[in-house]
């Protein structure tokens, strides 16, 4: 992709092969979760429960649109 811009001829601030560099994936740690799953499954129940008892609103009420023919006109 960087060369493919080089050749446009554009002037590009920085380094466009940072446009094409992959990064490495993060090195893995074995260690203890964060917090317990029982504690995440409520935290999920608690958040699934509150969304569904939130009332829907609209931000504006609805307008009524009359739909009529086009005025005739006398040029």
């Amino acid at each position: 992709m960087a060369r493919r811009i080089g050749a446009t001829g554009v002037r590009v601030p920085g380094d466009p092969a940072l446009l094409s560099a992959v990064p490495k994936p993060p090195k893995r740690t074995a260690g203890e979760p964060r917090i317990t799953p029982e504690a995440a499954a409520q935290a999920l129940y608690g958040l699934l429960a509150a969304a569904a008892a939130a009332p829907v609103g609209h931000t504006a009420p609805a307008r009524r649109v009359r739909f009529t023919r086009p005025r005739r006109r006398n040029w």
